[in-house]
């Protein structure tokens, strides 16, 4: 960063010669007179001669003294270039060419005798290229060019009828000279602009000497003013670390000059891979060129990661995982359905994709027959009547013919079986450690991207693998109905589903995320990616089983995918694709798992929206610092579109760099857990019905969803970061002797139980001890009636019913009511004193720690900008500081702080604290491992409950699911996922280890 600076400073000497060149227009722009323009692009950083395009006839690179240098080629032999041009990258999205007719480019050319041409075109030219001719002054200096690009009256190659230019600029292509010129021909380009007007236009030369006086002056005197603070340094300038990487899909020869660029771009690092070509994986060459690609990035201190796959879903090495090994191909059961009326019912399995059949039923007018058809391709049996024939047929999950050179027509992987995973790692990830030996030190992580099970769009379906019947026999000890996976509503049927979804969880989790993960710590490096629809729980269940937290918990780094990421979007609770929940699904997995790195794929324009199209910086800027605050740490860009100036990037990096400064070292501190109700989804999730966000339709388990997600926003809006557990999180606890439960990284006094049936016996029992140490539980919607087995229900409802009998413990729903109960009983360290500009619910807080600072990050969710006076809740009147990512600027205060908090922007409040915390476990004269004991209500009050306790009576089947047993160990329950690793020691070879470690 030092570099950069000091090396635009230099062409500041350079640039100082502009104000006495000449102009194509009479008259000279005052050096102390000029328009800031909207949109302009700036040459003069390393770099930037990337967003020189499509060079035809030229070559153009980064000269050091600050400019772009055009090279010709001698492409007619004579020493002569012919039509030389390039593509010029537009400063911006929403550039209205009515609003801004007229461009200035700073240029200088030894060739000033001859014309020039500038075709444009707009989102409503349609095949029209218009252009413009100018004509260069006189001089090999500086010089400014001024051209009205719409003017009719002297466009070229467009019809009379199509002169109204209308709509915003989509293209610039600069023809150096209008047919040709000497191959030893100079020219530089420093800088272009649009502008309103040619008078305006004419002041580029003195805005940009004033830009580069600036930035220079600007920053020199921010780290003076900010080095006396704590990080004051690094927060004005921060470090490469801080800063975001690009996703770059492969380098060719040029790699340099594209990781110049990047590095000009404000960016810290980069994740790659060899070339998506017919020779993926298999050219010895092209490791070579990557591994010299990263050296380069290692010596600009820039980190690396890889990407593990050819574009997506990970898992089939671009389809050579199942070269010779067929039966790795992911397979599921399809419920289908035959009619009619006769003596015989029959079904023959129908389509090229099938395999077998794997149960039926025969529903006539004697009633309903299971039919012995498993292996078969045929089934047939004597009918009386009108008759259903119900069959259950396994099929491979890819339908049609598989094209190799298409990574979207490939075959599904069985990314249950631990084997084909295994030969993933060995085909991608053993090769990438082997072609680069002693360098595969250098990177720090592997980028796995939405590995997927193959049941993607498919109904009445569900995944399959090998042995799954048998593993569930083993498991929970009864043979698997597989009928009851796809419809019925009773106790048995749900808790079958609910064993079925847990089970699927476990494999996938023991065969990929562990293994992966085992593979990347073997070797020192992070396990990260993403995987797929984080943001709807009934998702997580058809993708992956469910059990989410789990699931991505397992990951070095947990990563989310957020392409769509403008406030609003963001914070709406039906949005996919990214949203609150699923990103703090994902930052609460890290959190329970003890680990402080989020990762998040971020496309900031990966959807042109109206709001980010108006204004896509501070939209983007919003997209930071909502996502910042919600967990994210690790972003890892992906902007094909390549939509931002080399300034916009700058700014973005440095802002996330800021906050990341800050927050560096600190995890979040908020004392409010919500509990993950997920084994009540997976029961009431039946295959029959349409459960995903994709599906436009509304089940019990959509409900469910939906009225959790609507809970968890009307926290953040109460100013209230919340973390989610799970079941296993809060067998693995330890409850502290002054009344927290410490799950990893947090540290809780408050727990939310919402919308769920189920808890197993020993959470239940851990959340009697939380209560009887001083911690509160709060319910909303229902009180967990059942276990995860059959056996454990009389004492969960014992222990629940008693929990939810006291003051302010059961609310009927999400409302005010219940909200400010949980609000009065959560703390947080701030309070608001004076909001004015927005209602207070979209100012967002998260309160964060490290062993010796306080810090809480204050978010403006808004376009608007707002005035605040924010005060300590605690009553501490000391001093504090206030550090501004978006200006950099660092303030002194005390007592209280009145703050304007620009839009979409957030500010730090940190202050002096020791935060040694005393975890002693709290001990129970009368606690017994393996029994129920007596629990006093939580304010030791055995009265009648008040209209808000939970009554009662057992909720209803009609209204309530069991969920399959997680199992009993010595230190409490857990997921199945963890039950499964430990049961089935001899099929999957290895106990997976669940422990919760500190990275």
């Amino acid at each position: 960063m030092k570099k950069r600076i000091w090396g635009a400073v230099a062409f500041g000497l350079v640039l100082s010669l502009i104000v006495v060149l000449p102009l194509i227009f009479s008259g000279t722009a005052k050096t102390d007179d000029f328009v800031t323009p909207s949109f302009w692009k700036d040459f003069s950083v390393k770099g930037s001669d990337a967003d020189c395009t499509d060079p035809y006839h030229v070559s153009v690179a980064y000269n050091p003294a600050g400019y772009v240098s055009v090279t010709f080629a001698d492409s007619e032999g004579n020493g002569t270039c012919f039509d030389p041009y390039m593509t010029l990258t537009l400063p911006g999205s929403g550039i209205d060419c009515r609003k801004y007719p007229c461009i200035a480019l700073l240029l200088r050319t030894n060739k000033g005798d001859k014309q020039g041409e500038l075709r444009f075109r707009t989102d409503k030219t349609g095949a029209y290229y218009p252009c413009q001719r100018f004509t260069y002054q006189a001089t090999g200096d500086w010089e400014v060019v001024v051209i009205r690009l719409t003017d009719p009256d002297t466009v070229l190659y467009v019809d009379e009828s199509a002169k109204d230019f209308s709509g915003c600029y989509t293209n610039l292509r600069l023809d150096m000279f209008e047919n040709d010129c000497a191959s030893d021909t100079s020219y530089d380009l420093r800088a272009f602009a649009f502008y309103e007007n040619e008078e305006d236009a004419k002041t580029l030369a003195a805005f940009v000497k004033a830009q580069q006086e600036d930035s220079k002056d600007d920053t020199e005197k921010l780290l003076e003013k900010n080095r006396s603070f704590p990080k004051g340094g690094e927060f004005t300038v921060p470090s490469m670390q801080m800063r975001m990487r690009y996703v770059s899909y492969g380098f060719d020869r040029n790699y340099q000059s594209a990781i110049d660029a990047l590095l000009a771009r404000g960016y810290g690092g980069i994740v790659s891979n060899v070339p998506f070509d017919k020779n993926y994986l298999k050219d010895d060459a092209s490791f070579a060129l990557l591994k010299d690609a990263y050296a380069y990035a290692r010596v600009n201190g820039m980190s690396a990661w890889i990407y593990d796959e050819y574009q997506w879903p990970s898992g089939r090495a671009f389809g050579m995982v199942l070269d010779g090994h067929d039966d790795y191909e992911a397979t599921g059961i399809q419920h289908r359905v035959k009619e009619g009326n006769g003596t015989e019912a029959s079904y023959t399995i129908e389509n090229a994709f099938d395999i077998s059949l794997y149960a039926a039923v025969l529903t006539d007018e004697d009633g309903m027959h299971t039919l012995d058809c498993k292996g078969q391709t045929t089934v047939s049996a004597s009918a009386k009547g009108a008759w259903t024939l119900d069959v259950y047929v396994l099929r491979h999950a890819y339908e049609g013919e598989e094209d190799r050179s298409d990574f979207t027509k490939l075959r599904d992987v069985d990314l249950l079986n631990k084997n084909a995973v295994a030969r993933f790692i060995q085909l991608t990830y053993e090769k990438y450690k082997a072609e680069f030996g002693n360098d595969f030190g250098y990177v720090e992580a592997f980028f796995t991207d939405e590995p997927q099970l193959g049941n993607r769009g498919k109904a009445d379906y569900i995944v399959w693998t090998a042995g799954l019947d048998s593993d569930f026999q083993s498991l929970y000890g009864e043979q698997l109905d597989i009928t009851a996976l796809f419809s019925g509503d009773n106790v048995r049927e749900r808790r079958m589903r609910m064993q079925y979804y847990r089970l699927v969880a476990a494999k996938f989790k023991a065969a990929y995320t562990d293994q992966l993960t085992a593979f990347c710590q073997a070797n020192g490096m992070y396990s990260s990616g993403h995987f797929l629809f984080e943001e709807n729980m009934n998702d997580q269940i058809e993708t992956y089983g469910g059990d989410f937290l789990q699931i991505v918990g397992g990951m070095g780094i947990p990563g989310a995918d957020i392409l769509w990421t403008d406030p609003a979007h963001l914070l709406n609770q039906n949005a996919n694709i990214g949203n609150f929940v699923g990103l703090r699904y994902v930052a609460s997995a890290a959190r329970n798992a003890g680990k402080t790195r989020v990762m998040v794929e971020y496309n900031p324009a990966a959807v042109l929206t109206e709001e980010f199209s108006t204004d896509p910086i501070s939209t983007s800027i919003g997209g930071l610092t909502l996502t910042r605050l919600l967990g994210c740490t690790d972003y890892n860009v992906i902007n094909p579109q390549n939509n931002y100036t080399t300034e916009q990037m700058n700014r973005l990096n440095t802002y996330l760099g800021r906050m990341n400064t800050v927050l560096d070292g600190a995890h979040e501190s908020g004392d409010l857990a919500v509990f993950y109700p997920i084994a009540t989804v997976q029961a009431l999730h039946n295959a029959d019905d349409v459960h995903s966000s994709e599906g436009g339709k509304t089940s019990d388990a959509t409900v469910l969803n939906d009225n959790f997600t609507s809970l968890c926003k009307t926290l953040l809006q109460k100013q209230l970061l919340y973390t989610v557990i799970d079941d296993a999180s809060v067998c693995d606890a330890v409850i502290t002797k002054d009344g927290r439960m410490v799950i990893g990284n947090g540290s809780y006094r408050v727990l939310v139980i919402a919308y769920a049936d189920y808890i197993s016996a020993n959470a239940a029992r851990k959340l009697q001890t939380f209560v009887k140490a001083g911690g509160k539980v709060v319910f909303v919607g229902s009180v967990p009636q059942y276990g995860l087995e059959e056996k454990e229900d009389a004492d969960v409802k014992q222990i629940m019913d008693l929990l939810a009998a006291g003051d302010s413990c059961f609310f009927k729903k999400t409302g005010t009511t219940a909200i400010n109960a949980i609000a009065n009983a959560a703390s947080k360290s701030l309070k608001i004193e004076k909001i004015k500009g927005f209602m207070s619910k979209a100012l967002l807080m998260g309160d964060f720690e490290n062993e010796t600072q306080d810090i809480t990050f204050v978010v403006n969710t808004t376009d608007t900008d707002g005035n605040l006076t924010l005060s300590y809740a605690d009553g501490y009147k000391g001093e504090f500081l206030l550090y501004f990512p978006g200006s950099g600027e660092i303030r002194k205060c005390t007592d209280s702080a009145d703050v304007v908090l620009p839009a979409y922007e957030g500010v730090f409040f940190v202050r002096v604290s020791d935060n040694t915390r005393d975890d002693t476990p709290y001990e129970e004269t009368d606690a017994r491992s393996d029994e129920t004991t007596d629990v006093e209500t939580p304010d030791g009050d055995d009265s009648t409950a008040s209209e808000t306790s939970a009554p009662a009576t057992t909720v209803a089947d009609s209204t309530s699911a069991a969920t399959t047993d997680a199992g009993t160990r010595k230190n409490g329950c857990g997921s199945a996922v963890q039950v499964f690793a430990a049961a089935t020691v001899a099929v999957f070879g290895a106990v997976v280890c669940f422990k919760k470690r500190k990275e």
